[in-house]
């Protein structure tokens, strides 16, 4: 478990590829001297996924561990993270059980949090991860997670965690110039935003550093991070490999990468998202059923806005009686249906976006899943 939280302190100790391997040799002589060690199996099955990407095997030795011992809330979390990036249905209730058993443990509160994150319900994944700072207000980590969270979409308050976290850890820390440049990002600077882009994109050459995921990168340097993220088998390396070809990647690249991570060896589910998609049948009921606002809410919605949980701009105009939503940072789409003057159903998933009004104007939207259809 030592040498694990080598790679998990947010402190840039060691690249996760220099200790995972001592690790699960550990796991391994802790299984020989007793067979029966839970967590030790548990742990051992979630370093073969992401170290050795061995993911049949590593799913396997932690579903066996999770029917053995059933109230580890460590390993249940991190199982049922496995579970949800290759797209298990079981996923959610793996990892509400596991935040029940253990509601205090970091690591489980950072699991459910991104797990809300996922799922679209931001603001709720925020409020949960700020319940690290009950129990410690001062410390590095808790700081760093919560500044995590908030980057993008509360960046105000996420600058006052890294205050507290530069009283740690110093100011030139790198895991903290990866948070600068979220901030920067979610305060809408683009000119400081893209200058420490590049800063941390060179510290990411040498040193160690978590959740480069979560940083646009430029067509020239995504290659680059995946690279670095796959030859050191960085942990958020699971958030992206099940998913789609990255935007700015060619398909040569992508494919070298899904080789390089065994990732088609997976056994990959339709996912927890399968459950929130609507069917052809359903979209043309949703159509058939919309609810056209008025001339003058029409052109209320047309404009530029903030979108308040992911931290991006987003275009909304108007297609026939669809609203759309387009992103410029990342060139996607979403296709709304109106169903009265504020709120509109998504066309593809099942998910509501929520337009707050101020004196006739749209001044931001928020939109949630229907959470209830996955636990």
């Amino acid at each position: 478990m030592t040498y694990m939280r080598f790679t998990a302190s947010y402190r840039g100790h060691r690249f996760p590829d220099e200790v995972q391997p001592m690790a699960i040799n550990a796991f391994r002589t802790a299984l020989e001297i007793d067979p029966a060690n839970t967590r030790a199996m548990g742990m051992l099955g979630w370093l073969l996924a992401m170290q050795e990407f061995k993911w049949k095997d590593g799913v396997a030795l932690m579903k066996k561990s999770v029917a053995l011992n059933p109230n580890d809330g460590l390993v249940q979390a991190l199982y049922g993270w496995l579970l949800f990036h290759t797209g298990q249905p079981e996923a959610v209730s793996v990892i509400e059980k596991a935040y029940r058993l253990d509601p205090l443990d970091p690591d489980v509160i950072f699991i459910k949090s991104a797990l809300l994150t996922w799922l679209g319900q931001r603001l709720d994944a925020m409020t949960l991860q700020a319940t690290l700072l009950l129990h410690d207000q001062e410390g590095y980590r808790s700081n760093v997670l919560v500044a995590l969270a908030f980057a993008y979409n509360r960046p105000i308050l996420a600058e006052e965690r890294l205050v507290r976290a530069r009283k740690v850890a110093g100011a030139n820390e790198p895991f903290i110039k990866l948070l600068e440049t979220m901030i920067a990002l979610g305060r809408g600077d683009t000119k400081r935003f893209e200058e420490l882009r590049a800063e941390v994109f060179d510290l990411a050459q040498h040193t160690p550093l978590q959740f480069l995921g979560n940083i646009p990168w430029t067509k020239d340097q995504i290659v680059d991070i995946w690279n670095i993220r796959v030859n050191h088998r960085q942990v958020d390396l699971l958030v992206g490999i099940f998913r789609q070809k990255p935007r700015l990647m060619s398909e040569a690249d992508w494919n070298r990468i899904k080789i390089l991570t065994r990732r088609d060896e997976a056994d990959i589910g339709r996912g927890v998202f399968a459950a929130l998609e609507r069917t052809a049948d359903e979209q043309e009921i949703l159509r058939s059923l919309a609810k056209q606002p008025s001339e003058k809410h029409r052109q209320m919605y047309v404009g530029l806005y903030k979108d308040e949980q992911s931290g991006r701009t987003a275009r909304l105009e108007w297609n026939n009686s669809e609203l759309i939503v387009h992103y410029p940072e990342s060139d996607i789409t979403r296709r709304l249906i109106p169903q009265g003057d504020h709120q509109f159903k998504r066309l593809d998933l099942k998910q509501t976006f929520e337009f707050e009004v101020v004196d006739d104007q749209v001044t931001q939207f928020v939109r949630d899943f229907d959470f209830a259809l996955l636990v």
